[in-house]
């Protein structure tokens, strides 16, 4: 479990629970061995009150859910949060080294952290969650933990759609979550949510109209220009794939097990099960990434020239609106996923080590009583400031 986790070394009191949160009461047993209070793990009503329960009562969050949807365990959930706290820090040390400005360390309102941490508020952090269901759970947790954090779920099924922006709006989280309905599965979810950008008119005829100190006979800044374009669109994206191509893929797993599992595993077929299963899911978003990738850097390049040589701001923003450039193409500074099987692991991070545009990969495990899942990221190469001026320095020589 993550050190910073509410739950490490920190077992939930039970007793002390239901107090708060009466409805658990009946569903609450007594170990006689270790005297103990324990629920019913095999009973899907009482592992969903629990859950009910804990988010009440640890980070006053009202859920409701189907019973037969997945029932997201608190603690596991937490750990995908707080590794993509890692990543982003992880990120912002690097920055930090090549003397950029940074601006990403996390504050995190609820866990185990050391007050003397430094810990600067970003108000850029935007993630998405692909597949959100009913529970909207990684959204929720993540803006109850960071006031400075916004969201895109997403998610197919009708039934778990109406559900998550049910839960979003009974827990006031408007403003920091938009619930967005995906029309099918064949959907490339980046390319619909570069179709949603907005891009700020603003802040380029500013800058457009701001004269560069370094060259009074050009009124354009170019680096601040090429900064604002080249900036990745959200800082992370996450997601909780089926993780079966077929029901029989699952039942063998299930015989595959040493020991029995702790809890029952309930959710819908559309939660568990896909085809191909979550090697082909997975792919096809390193694929769809890779895609939205290369769109928006040959975007950027008519864009940059588009804002270069238009002297008239008034004509720079028709075009810009006409043109429509900066929906085309998304970034994301770090793509994860979740894994459910170890065998899946290698295969993913071979197909990543194929793709030239990936810059780095990382992954991780999760373990959670007897459940381990894995967690893969991977970035893209910076779309950099420099290679852009130096092509342009390179033409201007040539004439």
């Amino acid at each position: 479990m993550h050190p910073r986790n509410k739950y490490y070394n920190n077992t939930p009191d039970f007793i002390k629970i239901a107090a708060s949160y009466p409805s658990l009461k009946k569903y609450i047993k007594y170990n006689k061995y270790s005297k103990q209070s324990t629920i019913d793990f095999k009973d899907p009503r009482a592992c969903r009150e629990l859950t009910y329960a804990l988010l009440w009562y640890d980070f006053q969050i009202r859920l409701e859910i189907p019973l037969d949807s997945l029932c997201p365990v608190i603690p596991g959930r937490l750990d995908y949060i707080h590794w993509i706290e890692d990543l982003i820090n992880d990120t912002s040390k690097i920055n930090d080294n090549n003397n950029i400005q940074n601006n990403t360390y996390f504050e995190s309102n609820i866990g185990n952290i050391n007050n003397s941490e430094k810990k600067v508020l970003n108000p850029q952090f935007k993630g998405i969650d692909i597949g959100t269901g009913a529970s909207c759970i990684y959204p929720l947790l993540a803006c109850k933990l960071h006031s400075n954090w916004k969201f895109e779920a997403l998610e197919l099924n009708e039934r778990s759609y109406e559900y998550a922006k049910d839960n979003v709006e009974r827990n006031k989280f408007e403003n920091q979550i938009k619930v967005r309905k995906v029309k099918n599965e064949k959907e490339n979810i980046f390319s619909l949510l570069a179709k949603k950008k907005n891009f700020n008119y603003n802040e380029v005829e500013m800058l457009h109209r701001k004269p560069n100190k370094n060259n009074k006979n050009n009124n354009i800044n170019d680096i601040e220009i090429l900064k604002l374009l080249l900036s990745p669109d959200y800082t992370f994206c996450m997601c909780n794939p089926p993780f079966y191509s077929s029901e029989n893929e699952m039942e063998q797993s299930k015989e595959l097990k040493i020991e029995e599992p702790h809890s029952i595993c309930t959710g819908s077929k559309n939660e568990m099960l896909t085809e191909g299963g979550e090697i082909q899911f997975i792919s096809t978003l390193i694929d769809d990434s890779i895609q939205q990738y290369k769109r928006k850097r040959k975007a950027i390049k008519k864009l940059y020239k588009l804002i270069k040589y238009t002297k008239d701001s008034n004509i720079l923003k028709e075009q810009l609106l006409k043109k429509q450039l900066f929906k085309k193409g998304l970034t994301i500074q770090w793509y994860t996923s979740l894994i459910g099987k170890k065998s899946s692991v290698e295969p993913l991070v071979n197909y990543l080590k194929t793709k030239k545009q990936v810059k780095t990969i990382k992954t991780t495990n999760f373990k959670q009583g007897k459940t381990v899942r894995w967690g893969i990221a991977w970035t893209f190469k910076d779309l950099k400031l420099s290679s852009f001026l130096e092509k342009e320095k390179k033409k201007k020589r040539k004439k």
